[in-house]
């Protein structure tokens, strides 16, 4: 063991401070060993304590793992469809291709972020001691630009993000028969907790249109086929499955621009943890 021969070869030293210690060559070179030695006690000291931090951590994120691992997967899928230039025109992305986050995945991304917050705070509390000690390199301690942790907290319960199964992109509500709907209250900017996430308003109305619009192109397909869907129900129910027949397609495209919220919010977590675009390890 090194630590207890270190302590062994300073108890026969240092019988004095280093700042008693006079010119000659003799404590001189006592002065040194003294000097040397105590700074490799406080090397051993600080990486038992960086190790114990790094196990507890590891302990904590062990729960959230495997979940965070296949969430991220989705959102880099989401994200390179973002990135690749089209051939032919964008369609909706088809939820088969590129699943919607799970509540259980979405839970995990955000307690990984909390995980990797506070770890990065555990570092910046040991860089100087690392720093003072190896004084030829230095511990980078520049961070991402990041919101706060209650505020990020603040505006993901808005977005019900670990609590439904879907998250909120809208305020709007139905209202009772004859009283006009509730109307959308994120349409103000200032008010709306996407703000955090996206890079402007328009992203967001980008967004809601989308959805609109492959809601609205359901409905409209819906009650063409009704008067069919009616009599297919006299005939048998293989008639009813051929007169729905294009229905889990209009279904899909729903899906996966209702998906585009969350995998947005999702990836701006990665980017502020610096996970984006970075090998992933299960």
């Amino acid at each position: 063991m090194i630590a207890p021969s270190l302590r062994e070869v300073q108890e026969k030293v240092t019988f004095t401070a280093p700042q008693h210690l006079n010119n000659h060559s003799s404590t001189t070179s006592i002065k040194h060993t003294y000097l040397e030695i105590d700074k490799e006690g406080k090397a051993i000291k600080l990486n038992e304590d960086s190790t114990s931090k790094t196990r507890e951590y590891q302990l904590k994120s062990k729960k959230h793992l495997q979940k965070y691992i296949s969430g991220r997967e989705k959102v880099e899928r989401f994200a390179q469809s973002l990135e690749s230039k089209p051939r032919r025109s964008r369609r909706s992305v088809q939820a088969q291709e590129y699943p919607k986050l799970s509540q259980e995945e979405r839970e995990s991304l955000l307690e990984m972020y909390k995980l990797f917050e506070d770890l990065e705070k555990e570092r910046n509390k040991l860089a100087p001691k690392f720093n003072e000690l190896d004084q030829t390199s230095s511990i980078n301690l520049e961070t991402s630009n990041r919101p706060n942790r209650s505020e990020l907290e603040s505006k993901l319960r808005q977005l019900r993000w670990s609590t439904q199964s879907e998250i909120e992109y809208t305020t709007e509500r139905a209202a009772p028969y004859g009283k006009p709907k509730i109307p959308n209250s994120w349409l103000d900017w200032s008010k709306n907790p996407y703000k955090l996430f996206l890079e402007s308003s328009s992203e967001y109305t980008t967004l809601i249109d989308k959805m609109t619009k492959a809601s609205q192109d359901r409905d409209r397909y819906l009650q063409r086929q009704l008067p069919w869907g009616f009599f297919s129900t006299l005939i048998g129910p293989g008639t009813v499955k051929s007169t729905y027949s294009a229905k889990n397609s209009f279904d899909s495209k729903v899906s996966a621009a209702r998906a585009d919220f969350s995998n947005k919010v999702a990836l701006k977590l990665l980017v502020w943890m610096d996970q984006h675009k970075k090998p992933i390890y299960s």
